[in-house]
């Protein structure tokens, strides 16, 4: 069982698996919780797939950052909220 959790370490107090996997300095880790997935043999089973995914991804891969997209609103800082008049001849303009 040791050769099967090499950089996976669990953490008691949080209930769940930690693997951490460096290539060239680069360290990237992630948390796999009991909870989440059902039992913690479920969460090491996880965690071991995620380990050999990143053993087995190439190098340029492996340092590059996640790219997740922005989900955030826009919100326009100027802009004073219309009074009730002002909205109506708003709509108005935009009927035309």
């Amino acid at each position: 069982m040791k050769n099967n959790t090499k950089n996976i370490t669990r953490l008691e107090s949080y209930n769940g698996w930690q693997v951490r996997v460096t290539k060239n300095n680069i360290t990237r880790s992630k948390f796999f919780g009991d909870n989440a997935y059902s039992t913690a043999g479920y969460a090491l089973d996880s965690a071991i797939a995620y380990r050999e995914y990143l053993n087995s991804i190439s190098l340029t891969r492996f340092i590059a950052p996640a790219v997740r997209p922005s989900i955030k609103p826009i919100f326009v800082k100027h802009m004073k909220p219309l009074t009730l008049a002002q909205g109506v001849v708003q709509y108005a303009l935009n009927l035309q």
